[in-house]
This record gives C-alpha cells, sequence and structure tokens, in this order.
C-alpha cells in the first residue's frame, strides 16, 4: 500500500477505510495483505479492524476472490494499543 495509506495520519489501520480504494469490502474491511505483485486490490486478504480502549483488533479475515476459504479457526489478532499506534507513527528509512 502506499505510504500514505499505511502510516499516521491516515485513518485506514485505524479501522476507517478511505475512499480512495475500491478494494475495501462494503462492510469496511480493509487489505492489510496482497500479492508481491504491489497492487493492493490483487489478491487482497482484507480484515475488520476495531478499535477499542487500550487494543487494536483485527478479525473476520477474508480473501474476497475465494468466497468458499473460511477463515473461522483463525483467532483474531490483538495488539496492544500504545504499541501499534506507535508503529503507525513511524517514517519508513
Amino acid at each position: 500500500m502506499p505510504f500514505e495509506e499505511v502510516f499516521l495520519t491516515s485513518p485506514r489501520l485505524l479501522g476507517e477505510p478511505t475512499t480512495c480504494y475500491d478494494h475495501d469490502s462494503p462492510e469496511g474491511k480493509i487489505p492489510v495483505l496482497g500479492r508481491g505483485c504491489g497492487d493492493v486490490g490483487c489478491w487482497p486478504f482484507r480484515v475488520r479492524i476495531t478499535l477499542r480502549d487500550d487494543v487494536v483488533i483485527w478479525d473476520d479475515f477474508e480473501q474476497p476472490h475465494r468466497r468458499a476459504w473460511r477463515y473461522d479457526e483463525m483467532r483474531p489478532f490483538v495488539f496492544d494499543g500504545a504499541q501499534y499506534l506507535s508503529a503507525l507513527d513511524r517514517k519508513p528509512a
């Protein structure tokens, strides 16, 4: 994903899809992984991102090109909220 869509002040990884991508799901899930070609919409792996008081949760995983694939046994990813925000605030070298 482009720099401006991954690091703060972008709201994407805070669970707020932006209008710049048509690869976001109607349910508000955003792609967090894609194929190595660099196109976010090329085989995206989408998640719902929820911010709580002190944690950030990624869950409700989906791969839209394979609707039959199930991720029910995959547990949510739970991140410490302060560490998550700190990681987003870093600028790449």
